[in-house]
Order: structure tokens, then sequence, then C-alpha cells
């Protein structure tokens, strides 16, 4: 009976510690976005001045979508701190939707930025995708409302002296 005992406990601690280094990939990547208080028109011109280094793939004005060509890591957004034999197979696409809105009657646009990383291991693997940092669709977010900051106040400074 005590053998019995001992068996059955060694069995269950090795099924439970065998199913604890299965790994569940539970990658949860969301797209950084923020709402500019302009236009639709100068949002879309501001968004196109801010990613005029990058590749473009698809570019849709009237479904509010843009879609850059594969991107070679460390080739346009370079950190410093990162280390560069992990980004050497790494290549990633960023993806923009805007969206038209109104806050009180005045129009407001919404601009979201997800950035797919895929990371080759080897020749043979299939390409793993990695989540961003959101470091890079910060700064396109920050480009993107100086550029609607500049447009506004050329127009105000227009306005004042007519």
């Amino acid at each position: 009976m005590k053998f019995l005992f001992v068996f059955f406990l060694s069995f269950t601690a090795c099924i439970v510690s065998g199913c604890a280094t299965v790994k569940l990939k539970s990658e949860f990547i969301t797209p950084v976005s923020k709402v500019f208080h302009a236009d639709y028109q100068k949002t879309w011109s501001a968004v196109m001045l801010a990613l005029e280094d990058y590749p473009i793939e698809v570019e849709n004005n009237e479904k509010g979508f843009l879609k850059s060509e594969p991107i070679q890591e460390e080739t346009i957004w370079k950190l410093p701190f990162t280390d560069e034999s992990k980004l050497k197979s790494a290549k990633y696409t960023l993806y923009i939707k805007l969206l038209k809105g109104k806050i009180k009657s005045r129009p407001v646009v919404k601009v979201r930025i997800l950035k797919k990383i895929k990371v080759q291991k080897g020749f043979i693997d299939e390409p793993i995708r990695v989540p961003s940092n959101g470091l890079e669709e910060k700064a396109i977010l920050y480009r993107i409302m100086r550029e609607i900051n500049i447009e506004k106040a050329i127009s105000n400074y227009y306005q004042s002296s007519s």
C-alpha cells in the first residue's frame, strides 16, 4: 500500500512538473494610438511627412490605411541599447490606420500604428513574431503631432497677419 501511495505521488509530481515546462504562446500585441485634434486631410498629410523615410507598400487615403514594405531592423530606427546579433535577421512591417471622429462637434482623427516584427532564427526555420517595445511607434506619433502643430502655427500666423 505504501508503495502504491509513493508511486502515485511521484507520478503526479512528474505530470504536474512536465506540464509546467510547456510554454504557451500568449503574445498580446496591441497597436499604439493617439487622437489628434485636426481634420482628416491635415492629419493624413502629417502622417505622410512623418513617414517620408519609410518605404510604403500600400497607401489608401480614402480608407485611411498605410502599410510599409518589410523593413530590415536597424535600417531606419536604431536603438542604442539592443543586442545587434538578435536583430540581424529581424524584419518588420508598419500598419497605420486613421479613424475619423468628432468630439464636441470638432473633427478628430485617431491614428493607430501596429509594428509586426518577425525574426528568422535559422535558414530553414519559419519566422517567429516578436512583440515590439513601442518606441518607434511613439516616435512616429510624436512626429505626426509635431507636423500638425507646425501646420496650425503657420495657418494662425497667416490669419493674424491678414
